[in-house]
């Protein structure tokens, strides 16, 4: 199928699964926020430039947006945000549109295009600037390199900052100066609360840490980065390039064992084709001759008879433009009249799409006096990225394999390997995973095609590579060049140890796991129940559960078991399981909060539930030998394939399960629930009931209103009634208490906001436990709305629907 025809079979169909009204007064709200020239900035699925906007670099992906907005203002996004959360559509980011999958334009979502917000203010020092988080590299490199500056980015030039540092952002100088995340000072984002706050390493560290290396579009939406600022020192480069296919190997080889144990001022790369292969290397303030040895005593001089360039005193923009037809440092003013025609970038820089029309609004480029960038191409990438660990270098034999693929593809489908040299040895504290192990990095790239039957082909040559090389190779990779069909659990690939850590930030910055995408960082609490419908959740679960089962063993063997109103410190908000010091300077014993009591339940049912299903599949799989799919039942109603479980290993789930043993009659006879009865006795009496306290749920600062401690309870209610499986004397006990400090202290415009937030079996539990006080706490329609998208049988939706309309 056509792309153009694939474009108009799609519009009719994908874009109408968001009901009409939800459109509707989404539309209305952005054009309130945007005002006079709104027109200008919204492009909905009825205007012609819709598909042009909709789409980024890649072309593939079929996603339908409800509407895209074009944010001028950073000031602008946190009304957008409300735009979309009083509409009920999810809302992403959107800088570059680089996404290898296509997520900055998910289906039926409001994306907030942010590539207007692309200021760049120089401190008077010079010593750090302040940009605009959708600015692309090749209009930053131009601002900045007016003044004789210059940063840590990426080569291409219409690739955004944002989108780069969120997946750690490697670069040409990180051998020698650190990745991009290293190089941020501060952020600005604006969280799905709206509020706006500050994130370093001194304020909202937690978020900071997340917000570099974490994963995009995951915990707020970046507005401003405070950028380290460098004067690149002139530099040398090589390029070599073999023609044919026989020296792949050995260059591949020597390479690998030369590049990354090569001077830290040396970053280099291997590109192999079907029939060439090139190394390209920028070292870092070296001179001619400091860079001549080093390739002297690589040995790929003396591999074949390559073309060899190798040139000294290159300024920065020469030196980017390795790669793009140079391959030498030439004169300054020659290169600078070379230079515009690919990094001065406007904000919509891609080529048009044949037989739509361009999206344009109000371009401009950061040198207007010169020629803008040529149109950046489009075309349909499929791509697999893998990151070679120290401690498990590739044989001879999985090289050469690996490199043979390339021969299986057809010349249409340029088919190549990148493969970058890494060992960095740059200390860093951002949420990139693979620092210290990264020994190089492979990616693998085709360019395919329109036509379903070769597309399926390039489709089938990946997915044998990911079954050969994945498991030689190990599960980390690059969560910049982000693989959906990737083998290994897609969270533990691409952030390794820090996935719980950053389930944890999620929870705390955006607990209703507003901003999401289906590889993202999920919240574990109050809401985003870990369910068994995808082992990509898998990762959080087994990580954070080995956490708190340390931390909860503390709590249940110390004073906490035996006098729970002793041991509560409401100044404590970490989980590290350390005593902290509260306002007087006292030290107080371990606490634990109904939140982080009820994410514990959760866990342990998970567990359970995940062994159970494991066992089922493996059962299945042995009484239906050779099949491709054996199913397992997920509920009456939903089947799922048994290879999505089958690499969670059973033994390990059970000994996981072990952990949750030792506190399982605990749970069952009530301690935890009596634990949660006092803490929040206690929590009400010392914050005087002030409802929404500090800016409510939401606020990162100040979380220890009565409104935070309604949400605490209520995520844990919704634990302790799942584990029971019943509502039974002591869950009552705690809807009770729970309805004495709704009545007691929130207002209709706190349970208003609260029912945005809570968990949805808690409102329709709430709403039948004090049906009587909802007439004056919510409207009816709206609570029946809220009932109405919660997960329940119909059965409950209708005693409830009744209750609330008496």
């Amino acid at each position: 199928m056509q792309l153009s025809l694939l474009f108009a079979a799609l519009s009719a169909q994908a874009v109408l699964a968001a009901p009409r009204i939800k459109r509707e007064a989404l539309k209305s709200c952005v054009e309130e926020v945007f005002g006079g020239n709104a027109a200008l900035r919204i492009v909905t699925p009825t205007d012609p430039t819709y598909h042009d906007a909709r789409i980024g670099e890649a072309i593939q992906f079929t996603q339908m947006p409800v509407l895209i907005a074009y944010a001028e203002k950073p000031y602008e996004v946190a009304p957008l945000i409300q735009c979309a959360k009083t509409s009920g559509i999810k809302a992403v980011p959107r800088t570059g549109g680089h996404h290898f999958l296509g997520y900055s334009a998910l289906q039926d979502a409001l994306v907030i295009d942010i590539t207007h917000i692309d200021y760049v203010n120089i401190a008077a020092d010079k010593k750090t600037a302040t940009v605009g988080a959708g600015i692309r590299f090749g209009a930053l490199y131009t601002a900045l390199g007016q003044q004789g500056l210059d940063w840590t980015g990426g080569i291409c030039p219409t690739v955004g900052i944002s989108g780069f540092l969120s997946a750690g952002g490697f670069n040409m100088q990180m051998r020698q100066n650190g990745l991009g995340v290293d190089n941020v000072e501060s952020a600005k984002v604006v969280t799905s609360d709206g509020c706006v706050v500050t994130a370093s390493r001194d304020e909202n560290a937690d978020l900071f840490f997340a917000i570099r290396g974490g994963g995009g579009g995951s915990y707020g939406i970046v507005i401003e980065w405070t950028l380290r600022m460098y004067e690149f020192p002139r530099s040398a480069m090589v390029y070599l390039q073999w023609n044919g296919s026989d020296t792949r190997f050995d260059i591949a080889k020597t390479f690998h064992g030369w590049a990354p144990r090569a001077d830290s001022a040396l970053s280099s790369q291997v590109n192999l084709y079907k029939n060439r292969t090139d190394v390209i290397g920028w070292c870092y303030g070296c001179t001619l001759d400091k860079l001549q040895g080093m390739v002297n005593a690589s040995g790929l001089l003396g591999i074949g008879k390559p073309a060899a360039y190798i040139s000294g005193g290159c300024n920065t923009i020469n030196a980017r433009l390795f790669g793009y037809g140079v391959n030498e440092c030439g004169a300054d003013e020659a290169v600078a009249q070379v230079a515009p025609f690919v990094v001065n970038t406007i904000q919509q820089p891609f080529v048009q799409i044949p037989g739509y029309a361009n999206f344009t609004y109000n371009e401009t480029t950061k040198a207007p006096e010169l020629p803008p960038a040529q149109p950046w191409a489009r075309f349909i990438r499929l791509s697999k990225s893998f990151m070679v660990q120290k401690d498990k270098l590739l044989t001879d034999e999985t090289m050469r394999n690996a490199i043979s693929r390339i021969d299986e593809l057809d010349d249409a489908a340029q088919g190549w390997i990148e493969w970058h040299a890494w060992n960095i040895s740059v200390a860093g504290d951002a949420a990139f995973a693979w620092r210290e192990q990264a020994y190089s990095h492979m990616e693998f790239i085709v360019s395919s095609s329109a036509d379903e039957k070769v597309h399926a082909g390039y489709v089938k040559w990946f997915k044998s590579l990911e079954d050969y090389l994945r498991p030689l190779v190990g599960m980390a990779s690059y969560s910049g060049y982000m693989d959906d069909t990737i083998s290994t659990p897609p969270l533990d690939s691409y952030y390794g140890a820090n996935v719980a850590k950053l389930s944890q930030v999620k929870s705390k910055y955006d607990p209703q796991g507003f901003f999401a995408n289906p590889l993202s960082i999920k919240a574990l609490y109050p809401n985003q129940t870990v369910t068994g419908d995808s082992y990509q959740s898998f990762a959080i679960h087994k990580s954070l559960l080995v956490e708190s089962s340390k931390y909860f063993q503390r709590c249940l063997d110390g004073p906490f078991a035996e006098s729970h109103t002793n041991t509560i410190d409401l100044n404590d908000t970490d989980t590290d399981g350390n005593a902290d010091a509260d306002d007087d300077g006292a030290k107080v014993n371990v606490s634990i909060s109904p939140l982080t009591l009820g994410t514990y339940v959760k866990l342990c049912y998970f567990t359970r539930l995940t062994a159970q299903r494991v066992k089922r599949c493996r059962r299945n799989a042995a009484d239906h030998p050779g099949e491709d799919a054996v199913y397992y039942e997920v509920s009456p109603f939903s089947l799922k394939p048994c290879d999505m479980h089958t690499p969670h290993d059973l033994t390990e789930l059970v000994d996981m399960w072990s952990l949750c043993d030792r506190f399982h009659d605990d749970l069952l006879l009530g301690k935890v629930s009596t634990a949660i009865r006092e803490t929040l006795n206690v929590g009400a009496t010392k914050l005087g009931g002030s409802c929404g306290g500090g800016g409510g749920v939401g606020d990162a600062q100040q979380q220890h209103g009565a409104e935070w401690w309604v949400f605490n309870f209520a995520n844990g209610y919704v634990a302790l009634a799942s584990l029971h499986r019943r509502r039974d004397d002591d869950v009552e006990g705690l809807m009770e208490r729970l309805r004495d400090l709704f009545v007691q202290n929130c207002s209709p415009a706190s349970w208003e906001r609260l029912a945005g937030q809570l968990p949805s079996e808690f409102v329709v539990a709430a709403s039948i436990a004090f049906q009587a006080k909802m007439a004056t706490l919510m409207p009816h329609e709206a609570a029946i709305a809220r009932v109405n998208g919660a997960s329940l049988c119909y059965e409950c939706k209708t005693r409830v629907q009744t209750a609330l309309k008496r």
